[in-house]
């Protein structure tokens, strides 16, 4: 065993793409190393909009991720250095606390430790975030719509199992999600999130796998009423609506949507 001294604060570590070399993250110095085998240290990139870089992570193509534990913002950095925006992930006034990253099935994934959530973002976007799982802190293992975390903190997508592995900070847990699949499926929406849970004045609906169908929506009441309905059509893959439910009576409701012969059913709480 042996320690090599980087000064500052190091954080993320993962391995290089296409070498023996280890890529990380120094938090205090906002910048983002290369470690070769032979204890050699070089900068890859220091650029402004780095700011306290944790996560790391690397897509298909060998493209590289940062995520800033201050300001939850993630970007692509280019083999010059460059810092190329992507997104900052939501989070509630006053949190920072973006954890790590990960890639698999075309999305990167982040935590935010201080929201208990765990969110998608689009690498190909701009601003293209969706709340994944989580609400409020908690270690309840259910469904996605109904399991919760307790500042989750470490992730890793495992590709080959569709699997996404999650490590708890508050709770000392390690979580696993398993069958984590963005692919479309005859009799399946894929990837339908609602968000703020609980909602009171507009409830976001996201999901993916529509391929510019025609959807319709309606909402049932715990009793099996229908209490909204409305129709429309997805842009390109992917669909976003926020719905007013302001004169909706506090309660548990059912949201369902249908494109085709894929339809998705999926609990909420006002």
């Amino acid at each position: 065993m042996a320690a090599i001294s980087i000064g500052a604060r190091p954080s993320g570590i993962i391995k290089d793409k296409d070498s023996d070399d280890m890529i990380f993250t120094n938090y205090d110095a906002s910048s983002i190393n290369r470690l070769a085998p032979d204890g050699t240290i070089s900068l890859i990139s220091n650029a402004a909009g780095l700011n306290g870089p944790v996560g790391l992570a690397y897509d298909d193509a060998g493209n590289l991720y940062a995520g800033n534990y201050n300001d939850r913002g993630i970007y692509k950095i280019s083999p010059d250095g460059n810092a190329d925006y992507i997104a900052t992930v939501p989070g509630s006034r006053g949190v920072k606390n973006l954890g790590f990253i990960s890639y698999g099935q075309g999305m990167l994934w982040g935590t935010v430790l201080q929201d208990h959530k765990i969110y998608q973002i689009n690498p190909n976007g701009i601003n293209e975030t969706s709340l994944f799982a989580g609400s409020i802190p908690g270690n309840t293992d259910s469904n996605l719509d109904e399991a919760t975390f307790n500042q989750p903190n470490g992730i890793l997508f495992d590709e080959p199992n569709n699997t996404i592995y999650v490590t708890d900070f508050g709770s000392k847990n390690l979580r696993i999600i398993d069958g984590v699949s963005l692919g479309l499926d005859e009799n399946r929406i894929t990837k339908l999130t609602l968000f703020p849970v609980p909602s009171v004045e507009v409830l976001n609906i996201q999901g993916l796998g529509f391929l510019n169908e025609k959807y319709t929506l309606h909402i049932y009441n715990s009793v099996g009423s229908i209490v909204f309905s409305s129709e429309g059509f997805s842009n390109g893959n992917q669909l976003s609506e926020a719905i007013n439910i302001s004169v909706l009576n506090s309660g548990i409701y059912f949201l369902e949507i249908k494109s085709g012969m894929a339809s998705e059913i999926i609990k909420w709480v006002k």
